[in-house]
C-alpha cells in the first residue's frame, strides 16, 4: 500500500473565530471548502501563544516546559530529532517552503529541502541596518505595539514573501517526485504588519465593529495582562483589525492556489494524499485593547486545525480539546510510522476517521512573561536614558508617529522588555492555560488571586469570570495546570536560557552569523507607508 503524500499549509498568527467558516468577518470561502471536505477541530490550542516557542513544540511534539523554548530566540538542538526526522526514516522527502523561524546555522531540522528561506531572522542578532534597508518603514510594524503605526491598506513585505513561497509551492508541486512527499508550506500571513491588499482593508474597515471588550476592558484582567493594554484610539483599532481581517482572507487565497495545486498532482500521479491547515497562534487583535499573542484568550491560543484527504471525514467538527503538537503524531499515523518518543501531543487519526477516542481530555498552553510590579509614569523619566539606548538597538522605530501618547506606550514596553531586572524590578512570571470540556482555566504564577475560569458553550467571549462560582471546577483544573510542573523550575530553567543565548549572541557577533537563507528580496513598492488608512 502506497504511503500517502502530506502537505500542511501553514499560517502565522491567525485566529479562527474571525473567519467566515466560523462565522466572522473575515471571507474565507477555501477555509469553508476545506471544512466541508474534511474534519475541522473547533477547540485546537497552541502549547505556547509565541511564534518560536509554539512552532518548535509543534515539531518535537512537546510542550514549552520540555523543550526549554519560551522566547523567539529558541532553536532545537542538533540531536532532537523532529516528526520529520520520522517520516524521512519512512521513505518520506521533506520539504519546507517558506516559514517555520529556524534560528541558527541549521535551517533544517528533519527537512531533506528548504526552498524558500524565512523572512525573519535567522541568526540569534538581528540584522538590523539590513532589515531597514529590505523593509524601510514597514519594518516598524514587525513588532508589537509598533505595528499599530503603520496599519493600512497597501503593500508590504508579508504580502510579496508569501508570494514568493507560494509561486515556489506550485512549481514543486508541478513536477514529479518520486518518492512520497511531506510539503510544508508556510506563510507569513496574517500576521502583523497590519497592512492588507487595499480593497480588501477598505471592505472591512467600512464595516468595521468596535468590539465590546475594547471599550470596556474587563476588570478580571491581572497585571501581567493590563501591561499589555494600549490606550489607543478606536481609529486605530479599526484600521488594524480591517487589516489583519484583509491578511486572514489573503491568506485563504493563497491556500486556495496551494490546494488546487495539491490535488493536480496527486490526480497526475494517481496519488492519494492530505492537506492540513493550521497556524501557530492566534492574534488579540484589539480585543481587552491589547494587540498581537501572548495571552491564553481564545483569540490568542486557540488556532485552525482542518484536515481533508484520504480516509478523512467529511464535513466532520470535533469540539474535543487537540493540541499543535498533535500535528507530528498525526502525520506519522497516516505515514505508518512513529514519532520520537516521549510525545505530549497524540494522533488525532480515530477522530479523523470518525472514531473520538477520548471526550475527557485536558490540553496545555503555557507562557513566560515579564511585568513590572508597582509600575508608574515617574519610572520612564527615570529610565529615560535606559531607554534610548534600548530603542537604538532595535530594528524597530516610532517616527511620524500619528497615535496620541504612542511615545509612552513604547518607551513602558521597551522598558518591560530590556530593562534590567535586577535594576527595575522586572519581574518574570510564568502561566498556564487548561481547557477541558466547556471549561477553560487560566492561572499566572504569583497572581492565582486572578485565576480565570470560563465557561466556552455559553460564553465564547470570555466576558465572565466564574471561578468565584465554582471552587470545585477550579481546584480541578489547578491539579491539571500543576501535575509534574513546578513553576520555580521553570522560570529558572528559562533565565538560564536566556544567559546561554546572551552567550551564543556574544560568540555570534565575534564569529559572524549566517544570514545567506534569509529571504531578502523586498521590492522598494513594499517599503513604504500603506497607501490607504
Amino acid at each position: 500500500m502506497s504511503k500517502p503524500d502530506l502537505l500542511v499549509f501553514m499560517s502565522d498568527e491567525h485566529t479562527p473565530g474571525f473567519s467566515s467558516y466560523e462565522g466572522g468577518p473575515a471571507r474565507t470561502p477555501n477555509m469553508e471548502k476545506l471544512c466541508e471536505n474534511g474534519t475541522s477541530f473547533a477547540a485546537a490550542y497552541t502549547s505556547c501563544p509565541l511564534c518560536v516557542p509554539a512552532r518548535i513544540s509543534m515539531l518535537m511534539g512537546k510542550l514549552p516546559t520540555k523543550t526549554g523554548v519560551f522566547s523567539n530566540d529558541g532553536a532545537i538542538p542538533e540531536t532532537s530529532a523532529t516528526f520529520l526526522h520520522s517520516l524521512v526514516a519512512a521513505g518520506y522527502e521533506t520539504v519546507l517552503i517558506g516559514r517555520m523561524m529556524f534560528v541558527g546555522t541549521n535551517q533544517r531540522h528533519g527537512f531533506t529541502k528548504r526552498l524558500v528561506g524565512d523572512m525573519s531572522p535567522v541568526t540569534w542578532n538581528r540584522p538590523m541596518q539590513k532589515l531597514k534597508a529590505e523593509r524601510g518603514v514597514t519594518q516598524s510594524g514587525f513588532a508589537d505595539p509598533w505595528c499599530l503605526n503603520v496599519a493600512g491598506g497597501g503593500d508590504s513585505p508579508v504580502m510579496e514573501y508569501d508570494k514568493d513561497v507560494v509561486r515556489a509551492a506550485l512549481a514543486y508541486l508541478g513536477q514529479d517526485h518520486e518518492k512520497p512527499q511531506c510539503i510544508v508550506v508556510g506563510v507569513y500571513a496574517p500576521h502583523f504588519p497590519y497592512i492588507a491588499p487595499v480593497e480588501n482593508y477598505l471592505y472591512h474597515k467600512e464595516r468595521m465593529k468596535v468590539p465590546d471588550s475594547f471599550r470596556n476592558v474587563p476588570e478580571y484582567l491581572n497585571p501581567v495582562l493590563m501591561e499589555r493594554v494600549l490606550d489607543v484610539p478606536e481609529e486605530v483599532m479599526i484600521r488594524a483589525r480591517a487589516a489583519y481581517f484583509g491578511l486572514i482572507e489573503n491568506c485563504d487565497a493563497n491556500l486556495g492556489l496551494v490546494r488546487d495545486a495539491f490535488n493536480q498532482y496527486l490526480e497526475r500521479n494517481n496519488r492519494e494524499g492530505v492537506f492540513t491547515y493550521l497556524s501557530d497562534h492566534g492574534d488579540q487583535a484589539g480585543e481587552r485593547k491589547i494587540f498581537g499573542k501572548e495571552t491564553h484568550f481564545e483569540t490568542a491560543a486557540r488556532i485552525p486545525f482542518i484536515v481533508a484527504g484520504k480516509g478523512i471525514k467529511k464535513g466532520l467538527k470535533i469540539n474535543t480539546p487537540v493540541s499543535i503538537m498533535d500535528l507530528g503524531p498525526t502525520l506519522c499515523e497516516l505515514a505508518g510510522t512513529n514519532p520520537p518518543p516521549v510525545q505530549d501531543g497524540r494522533s488525532l487519526v480515530p477522530e479523523l476517521t470518525g472514531n473520538e477516542n477520548d471526550k475527557d481530555r485536558a490540553v496545555l498552553c503555557e507562557a513566560i512573561n515579564t511585568v513590572i510590579p508597582g509600575f508608574s509614569e515617574a519610572m520612564l523619566e527615570k529610565y529615560a536614558a535606559k531607554i534610548k539606548e534600548l530603542t537604538s538597538l532595535m530594528p524597530h522605530s516610532v517616527e511620524n508617529s500619528t497615535i496620541p501618547g504612542f511615545e509612552k506606550i513604547l518607551s513602558r514596553h521597551i522598558l518591560r522588555t530590556g530593562g534590567n531586572p535586577d535594576e527595575i524590578g522586572l519581574q518574570t512570571v510564568v502561566s498556564r492555560m487548561v481547557r477541558k470540556g466547556k471549561y477553560k482555566y487560566i492561572t499566572y504564577i504569583g497572581y492565582e488571586e486572578y485565576d480565570l475560569l470560563f465557561d466556552l458553550s455559553g460564553d465564547p467571549e470570555e466576558k465572565y469570570n466564574i471561578a468565584a462560582q465554582h471552587p470545585d471546577i477550579v481546584q480541578e483544573m489547578k491539579e491539571i495546570a500543576r501535575k509534574d510542573w513546578d513553576p520555580e523550575t521553570v522560570v529558572q530553567n528559562h533565565q538560564n536560557y536566556l544567559t546561554n543565548i546572551a552567550l551564543v549572541k556574544r560568540w555570534e557577533r565575534e564569529a559572524g552569523g549566517d544570514d545567506s537563507e534569509r529571504w531578502s528580496k523586498n521590492p522598494e513598492r513594499a517599503r513604504v507607508m500603506p497607501k490607504v488608512i
